[in-house]
């Protein structure tokens, strides 16, 4: 019990003043972008399905070659584009990483 209440406790990325800016921002369904693991591994990720955003603990799930479930922190993709489009969506994660900061301070 103790626990429900200290999750529904937490700070959400949607009650933020500049939340409903943020969710209008498109959330690519393939993505290509550079992952730094916490090792400080940098990898390429090409073309891969994206499944859902955890904005819980603001991760993004995609799916992993062999299908499995992949989590990725939000703070640490860069250079993310759509595959669809080519276009950047990198300012979608900045914003949501900046989010995530002003309602999770340490």
């Amino acid at each position: 019990m103790d626990e429900l209440i200290k999750a529904l406790r937490q700070p959400a990325l949607m009650n933020h003043p500049d939340w409903p800016a943020v969710a209008d921002m498109e959330m690519p369904a393939r993505l290509s972008c550079y992952y730094t693991n916490e090792k400080g591994e940098e990898f390429y990720w090409d073309d891969v399905p994206v499944l859902k955003l955890d904005l819980h603990r603001l991760l993004l799930v995609v799916e992993g070659r062999h299908g499995d479930p992949l989590r990725m922190d939000v703070h640490r993709i860069s250079s993310a584009k759509n595959t669809a489009t080519g276009a950047s969506c990198q300012d979608l994660f900045h914003e949501l990483a900046r989010l995530w900061r002003d309602t999770h301070p340490e």
